[in-house]
């Protein structure tokens, strides 16, 4: 997913040195209200062999209950990520209590 992407709200591109030299984390929002995190580390699923760890996030916090995943989605590469980044983009916006 390029970053220039409409849908895209928020994001940012971290280095992790406390996790080791290519420790790296992506955050994305959306304008649905949702967003991933996607990192990659000594200590992320796959992020040894050089893939990615992604997780869904609703606002800032993690969400384990939607249609693409009810956990982490680990052993990623590029094109796994933007297929799912792509996913999450396109899921129906969260709306609050209030229905507003």
């Amino acid at each position: 997913m390029r970053r220039n992407d409409k849908r895209i709200t928020k994001f940012e591109d971290i280095s992790l040195p406390d996790r080791g030299e290519s420790g790296r984390q992506k955050l994305y929002a959306f304008h649905n209200g949702y967003g991933a995190s996607v990192i990659m580390h000594d200590g992320s699923y796959g992020g040894k062999r050089g893939l990615w760890e992604l997780a869904v996030l609703k606002g800032d916090d993690l969400c384990y209950n939607t249609e693409i995943t009810s956990d982490v989605i680990g052993h990623l590469n590029d094109p796994e990520v933007d297929r799912l980044l792509e996913r999450i983009a396109n899921l129906k916006e969260i709306v609050d209590n209030d229905g507003e």
